[in-house]
Protein backbone atom coordinates (compact mmCIF):
# COMPACT_ATOMS: atom_id res chain seq x y z
CA UNK A 1 0.00 0.00 0.00
CA UNK A 2 1.77 3.13 -1.19
CA UNK A 3 1.13 6.29 0.82
CA UNK A 4 -0.94 8.86 -1.09
CA UNK A 5 -2.04 12.32 0.00
CA UNK A 6 -5.83 12.33 0.08
CA UNK A 7 -7.75 15.57 -0.27
CA UNK A 8 -10.69 16.52 1.93
CA UNK A 9 -13.13 15.57 -0.83
CA UNK A 10 -11.50 12.19 -1.48
CA UNK A 11 -10.85 10.97 2.03
CA UNK A 12 -12.64 8.00 3.56
CA UNK A 13 -15.51 8.43 5.97
CA UNK A 14 -14.68 9.76 9.42
CA UNK A 15 -16.23 8.62 12.67
CA UNK A 16 -18.61 11.56 12.40
CA UNK A 17 -20.07 10.11 9.20
CA UNK A 18 -21.51 7.21 11.17
CA UNK A 19 -20.75 4.54 8.57
CA UNK A 20 -17.53 3.00 9.84
CA UNK A 21 -17.74 -0.62 10.95
CA UNK A 22 -16.51 -1.97 14.24
CA UNK A 23 -13.18 -2.51 15.94
CA UNK A 24 -10.37 -4.75 14.68
CA UNK A 25 -7.62 -6.25 16.86
CA UNK A 26 -4.58 -7.88 15.26
CA UNK A 27 -1.53 -9.74 16.52
CA UNK A 28 1.57 -9.96 14.31
CA UNK A 29 3.76 -13.03 14.72
CA UNK A 30 6.48 -15.06 13.07
CA UNK A 31 5.25 -18.02 15.00
CA UNK A 32 8.13 -18.51 17.40
CA UNK A 33 7.60 -16.08 20.28
CA UNK A 34 6.98 -17.72 23.67
CA UNK A 35 4.55 -14.88 24.47
CA UNK A 36 2.31 -15.50 21.45
CA UNK A 37 -0.20 -17.81 23.09
CA UNK A 38 -0.68 -15.70 26.26
CA UNK A 39 -1.10 -12.59 24.06
CA UNK A 40 -3.76 -14.26 21.93
CA UNK A 41 -5.61 -15.66 24.95
CA UNK A 42 -5.64 -12.23 26.64
CA UNK A 43 -6.86 -10.47 23.52
CA UNK A 44 -9.55 -13.07 22.88
CA UNK A 45 -11.10 -12.12 26.22
CA UNK A 46 -10.60 -8.38 25.74
CA UNK A 47 -11.98 -8.50 22.19
CA UNK A 48 -15.11 -10.30 23.37
CA UNK A 49 -15.71 -7.60 25.98
CA UNK A 50 -15.15 -4.85 23.39
CA UNK A 51 -17.17 -6.65 20.69
CA UNK A 52 -14.12 -6.53 18.43
CA UNK A 53 -12.80 -8.88 15.74
CA UNK A 54 -9.47 -10.55 16.44
CA UNK A 55 -7.05 -11.51 13.65
CA UNK A 56 -3.58 -13.04 13.75
CA UNK A 57 -1.13 -12.34 10.93
CA UNK A 58 1.19 -15.34 10.63
CA UNK A 59 4.48 -15.06 8.75
CA UNK A 60 5.72 -17.68 8.23
CA UNK A 61 4.99 -19.70 11.38
CA UNK A 62 5.27 -23.40 12.15
CA UNK A 63 2.60 -26.03 11.52
CA UNK A 64 2.17 -26.36 15.28
CA UNK A 65 1.52 -22.63 15.63
CA UNK A 66 -0.93 -22.60 12.74
CA UNK A 67 -2.80 -25.61 14.18
CA UNK A 68 -3.08 -23.94 17.60
CA UNK A 69 -4.30 -20.66 16.07
CA UNK A 70 -6.82 -22.42 13.86
CA UNK A 71 -8.24 -24.25 16.88
CA UNK A 72 -8.35 -21.27 19.24
CA UNK A 73 -8.89 -18.30 16.94
CA UNK A 74 -10.48 -19.87 13.86
CA UNK A 75 -9.11 -20.44 10.39
CA UNK A 76 -10.94 -17.39 9.00
CA UNK A 77 -9.16 -15.16 11.55
CA UNK A 78 -5.64 -16.28 10.62
CA UNK A 79 -4.08 -14.19 7.85
CA UNK A 80 -1.08 -15.91 6.29
CA UNK A 81 1.33 -13.24 5.10
CA UNK A 82 3.54 -13.82 2.03
CA UNK A 83 7.13 -14.98 2.66
CA UNK A 84 9.49 -12.11 3.35
CA UNK A 85 6.62 -9.84 4.34
CA UNK A 86 7.62 -7.07 6.75
CA UNK A 87 5.43 -5.72 9.56
CA UNK A 88 4.25 -2.79 7.45
CA UNK A 89 2.83 -5.12 4.80
CA UNK A 90 1.45 -7.42 7.50
CA UNK A 91 -0.52 -4.58 9.07
CA UNK A 92 -1.75 -3.51 5.65
CA UNK A 93 -3.13 -7.04 5.19
CA UNK A 94 -5.37 -6.38 8.19
CA UNK A 95 -6.40 -2.98 6.80
CA UNK A 96 -7.26 -4.64 3.49
CA UNK A 97 -9.26 -7.34 5.27
CA UNK A 98 -11.37 -4.78 7.14
CA UNK A 99 -10.88 -1.47 5.27
CA UNK A 100 -13.75 0.41 6.93
CA UNK A 101 -13.12 -0.26 10.63
CA UNK A 102 -13.58 2.56 13.09
CA UNK A 103 -10.52 1.57 15.14
CA UNK A 104 -7.55 -0.76 14.65
CA UNK A 105 -5.42 -2.23 17.43
CA UNK A 106 -2.07 -3.87 16.70
CA UNK A 107 0.02 -5.94 19.11
CA UNK A 108 3.38 -7.62 18.62
CA UNK A 109 3.85 -11.25 19.56
CA UNK A 110 6.46 -10.46 22.22
CA UNK A 111 4.37 -8.31 24.58
CA UNK A 112 3.16 -9.38 28.02
CA UNK A 113 -0.37 -8.10 28.54
CA UNK A 114 -1.97 -7.56 31.93
CA UNK A 115 -5.55 -7.12 30.70
CA UNK A 116 -7.47 -3.91 30.05
CA UNK A 117 -5.21 -2.60 27.28
CA UNK A 118 -8.01 -2.30 24.70
CA UNK A 119 -10.25 -0.38 27.09
CA UNK A 120 -7.46 2.02 28.09
CA UNK A 121 -6.41 2.81 24.52
CA UNK A 122 -10.03 3.16 23.40
CA UNK A 123 -10.62 5.72 26.15
CA UNK A 124 -7.75 7.88 24.82
CA UNK A 125 -9.00 7.72 21.23
CA UNK A 126 -12.60 8.49 22.25
CA UNK A 127 -11.58 11.43 24.43
CA UNK A 128 -10.10 13.52 21.59
CA UNK A 129 -10.81 13.23 17.87
CA UNK A 130 -7.40 14.73 17.09
CA UNK A 131 -5.61 11.69 18.53
CA UNK A 132 -4.65 9.47 15.61
CA UNK A 133 -2.67 6.90 17.58
CA UNK A 134 -2.71 5.80 21.22
CA UNK A 135 -0.06 3.59 22.77
CA UNK A 136 0.61 1.86 26.04
CA UNK A 137 3.91 2.55 27.76
CA UNK A 138 6.43 0.05 26.33
CA UNK A 139 8.70 -1.32 29.05
CA UNK A 140 11.24 -4.07 29.40
CA UNK A 141 10.28 -7.22 31.26
CA UNK A 142 11.62 -5.63 34.46
CA UNK A 143 9.31 -2.62 34.05
CA UNK A 144 11.93 -0.09 32.89
CA UNK A 145 10.46 2.17 30.14
CA UNK A 146 12.02 1.64 26.71
CA UNK A 147 12.04 5.38 26.02
CA UNK A 148 12.37 8.18 28.59
CA UNK A 149 10.40 10.87 26.75
CA UNK A 150 9.24 9.76 23.27
CA UNK A 151 10.39 13.07 21.76
CA UNK A 152 12.64 13.52 18.74
CA UNK A 153 13.25 17.27 18.72
CA UNK A 154 16.90 18.16 19.38
CA UNK A 155 17.53 21.72 20.59
CA UNK A 156 13.77 22.28 20.85
CA UNK A 157 14.21 24.73 23.73
CA UNK A 158 16.59 26.89 21.72
CA UNK A 159 14.72 26.71 18.40
CA UNK A 160 11.05 25.97 19.18
CA UNK A 161 9.80 27.80 16.07
CA UNK A 162 11.71 25.39 13.81
CA UNK A 163 9.92 22.39 15.27
CA UNK A 164 6.54 24.12 15.39
CA UNK A 165 6.76 24.80 11.67
CA UNK A 166 7.92 21.26 10.92
CA UNK A 167 5.69 19.25 13.25
CA UNK A 168 2.98 21.70 14.36
CA UNK A 169 2.39 22.99 17.88
CA UNK A 170 2.82 20.39 20.58
CA UNK A 171 -0.60 19.64 22.06
CA UNK A 172 -1.16 19.61 25.79
CA UNK A 173 -1.58 16.37 27.69
CA UNK A 174 -4.91 14.76 26.85
CA UNK A 175 -5.58 13.62 30.39
CA UNK A 176 -3.73 12.85 33.58
CA UNK A 177 -1.23 10.06 33.07
CA UNK A 178 -0.78 10.51 29.31
CA UNK A 179 1.88 12.33 27.30
CA UNK A 180 2.18 13.50 23.72
CA UNK A 181 4.87 11.81 21.65
CA UNK A 182 6.65 12.19 18.32
CA UNK A 183 7.37 8.49 17.94
CA UNK A 184 6.27 5.26 19.61
CA UNK A 185 6.85 1.59 19.03
CA UNK A 186 4.00 -0.30 17.41
CA UNK A 187 4.18 -3.04 20.06
CA UNK A 188 0.79 -2.04 21.48
CA UNK A 189 -1.13 0.66 19.62
CA UNK A 190 -4.64 1.76 18.77
CA UNK A 191 -5.19 3.73 15.55
CA UNK A 192 -8.17 5.81 14.50
CA UNK A 193 -9.56 4.32 11.30
CA UNK A 194 -10.05 7.49 9.30
CA UNK A 195 -6.55 8.67 10.30
CA UNK A 196 -4.85 5.59 8.86
CA UNK A 197 -6.95 5.86 5.71
CA UNK A 198 -6.04 9.51 5.22
CA UNK A 199 -2.30 8.86 5.27
CA UNK A 200 -2.49 5.68 3.18
CA UNK A 201 -1.66 2.92 5.67
CA UNK A 202 1.81 1.59 6.42
CA UNK A 203 4.63 1.67 3.89
CA UNK A 204 5.60 -1.94 3.02
CA UNK A 205 9.02 -0.91 1.70
CA UNK A 206 10.60 -1.35 5.11
CA UNK A 207 11.87 -4.83 5.84
CA UNK A 208 12.37 -6.41 8.25
CA UNK A 209 11.03 -3.78 10.63
CA UNK A 210 11.46 -0.71 12.83
CA UNK A 211 11.59 1.99 10.16
CA UNK A 212 7.91 1.59 9.28
CA UNK A 213 7.08 2.65 12.87
CA UNK A 214 9.01 5.89 12.58
CA UNK A 215 7.60 6.60 9.15
CA UNK A 216 3.99 5.97 10.16
CA UNK A 217 4.25 8.16 13.26
CA UNK A 218 5.87 10.97 11.29
CA UNK A 219 3.13 10.89 8.65
CA UNK A 220 0.43 11.02 11.34
CA UNK A 221 2.10 14.05 12.91
CA UNK A 222 2.55 15.73 9.52
CA UNK A 223 -1.17 15.27 8.86
CA UNK A 224 -1.95 17.06 12.13
CA UNK A 225 -2.90 14.10 14.32
CA UNK A 226 -1.70 13.63 17.88
CA UNK A 227 0.18 10.59 19.19
CA UNK A 228 -0.51 9.86 22.85
CA UNK A 229 1.24 7.46 25.24
CA UNK A 230 -0.72 6.26 28.26
CA UNK A 231 1.77 5.98 31.11
CA UNK A 232 -0.85 4.25 33.25
CA UNK A 233 -0.94 1.30 30.81
CA UNK A 234 2.50 -0.34 30.85
CA UNK A 235 3.01 -3.03 28.23
CA UNK A 236 5.94 -5.25 29.07
CA UNK A 237 7.88 -6.48 26.08
CA UNK A 238 10.40 -9.23 25.56
CA UNK A 239 12.48 -6.72 23.67
CA UNK A 240 13.06 -7.40 19.98
CA UNK A 241 12.39 -11.13 20.28
CA UNK A 242 11.09 -11.41 16.72
CA UNK A 243 13.55 -9.10 14.99
CA UNK A 244 16.44 -10.55 16.96
CA UNK A 245 15.69 -13.97 15.51
CA UNK A 246 15.10 -12.66 12.01
CA UNK A 247 18.29 -10.59 11.85
CA UNK A 248 20.64 -12.37 14.24
CA UNK A 249 23.87 -10.44 14.82
CA UNK A 250 22.72 -7.71 12.43
CA UNK A 251 19.87 -6.70 14.73
CA UNK A 252 21.90 -4.14 16.70
CA UNK A 253 23.04 -2.45 13.50
CA UNK A 254 19.49 -2.34 12.21
CA UNK A 255 18.12 -0.79 15.40
CA UNK A 256 20.80 1.89 15.44
CA UNK A 257 20.06 2.68 11.80
CA UNK A 258 16.54 3.70 12.81
CA UNK A 259 17.82 6.88 14.44
CA UNK A 260 19.51 8.12 11.27
CA UNK A 261 16.62 7.14 9.00
CA UNK A 262 14.17 8.97 11.26
CA UNK A 263 16.34 12.08 11.38
CA UNK A 264 16.94 12.14 7.64
CA UNK A 265 13.26 11.68 6.79
CA UNK A 266 11.67 13.85 9.43
CA UNK A 267 14.06 16.54 10.71
CA UNK A 268 14.31 20.02 9.14
CA UNK A 269 16.78 19.92 6.27
CA UNK A 270 19.90 21.45 7.96
CA UNK A 271 19.65 19.06 10.90
CA UNK A 272 18.89 16.08 8.65
CA UNK A 273 21.92 16.75 6.47
CA UNK A 274 24.12 17.21 9.52
CA UNK A 275 22.93 13.93 10.98
CA UNK A 276 23.70 12.07 7.76
CA UNK A 277 27.16 13.64 7.47
CA UNK A 278 27.95 12.82 11.09
CA UNK A 279 26.84 9.22 10.68
CA UNK A 280 28.72 8.79 7.40
CA UNK A 281 31.97 10.19 8.79
CA UNK A 282 31.68 8.01 11.87
CA UNK A 283 31.36 4.98 9.65
CA UNK A 284 34.17 5.87 7.26
CA UNK A 285 36.72 7.16 9.77
CA UNK A 286 36.49 4.42 12.38
CA UNK A 287 39.52 2.15 12.21
CA UNK A 288 37.87 -0.89 13.68
CA UNK A 289 34.51 -2.21 12.57
CA UNK A 290 33.37 -2.69 16.15
CA UNK A 291 33.72 1.06 16.78
CA UNK A 292 31.73 2.09 13.75
CA UNK A 293 28.32 3.53 14.28
CA UNK A 294 25.87 0.82 13.34
CA UNK A 295 23.32 3.38 12.15
CA UNK A 296 25.61 4.72 9.40
CA UNK A 297 26.72 1.21 8.53
CA UNK A 298 23.10 0.17 8.15
CA UNK A 299 22.28 3.11 5.90
CA UNK A 300 25.29 2.80 3.64
CA UNK A 301 24.64 -0.90 3.10
CA UNK A 302 21.24 -0.23 1.55
CA UNK A 303 20.84 2.33 -1.22
CA UNK A 304 17.06 2.08 -1.14
CA UNK A 305 17.04 3.78 2.27
CA UNK A 306 18.57 6.85 0.67
CA UNK A 307 16.01 6.78 -2.12
CA UNK A 308 13.26 6.35 0.41
CA UNK A 309 14.45 9.33 2.43
CA UNK A 310 14.01 11.60 -0.60
CA UNK A 311 10.58 10.17 -1.40
CA UNK A 312 9.43 10.37 2.20
CA UNK A 313 10.53 13.98 2.59
CA UNK A 314 8.57 14.95 -0.53
CA UNK A 315 5.54 13.11 0.79
CA UNK A 316 5.89 14.77 4.21
CA UNK A 317 6.02 18.17 2.54
CA UNK A 318 2.80 17.38 0.66
CA UNK A 319 1.09 16.32 3.87
CA UNK A 320 2.01 19.56 5.59
CA UNK A 321 0.56 21.55 2.67
CA UNK A 322 -2.60 19.43 2.79
CA UNK A 323 -2.96 19.59 6.59
CA UNK A 324 -5.77 22.20 6.67
CA UNK A 325 -7.84 20.18 4.19
CA UNK A 326 -7.16 16.90 5.98
CA UNK A 327 -8.33 18.29 9.31
CA UNK A 328 -11.21 20.30 7.85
Amino acid sequence: MSPVVISANERGPSSEDGDELGTVVAVLTHGFSPALRPVVISLLGQSADAQAELFVVLSPGSDETRTWLTKNVGASRVIVAPPGCGPGAARNAVLDKRPRARTYFFFDDDVILQGGELAALTQILDADGRVGLASGLPTREDGVPLSPQFERRPASQAFPEVWNRWWGERAKTARQGSIDADLVSSASIGIRGHAVRQIGGFDPLFWPGCHEDTDFCARLKSAGFRIVVDRATPVRQMVSTTMGRVLGEGHRVHCQATGVVYAAMNYPLPIAVGRLVQASLSSLLAREARWRRGDANGLLRCARDWLYILRARRFRKGLRRARPALLG
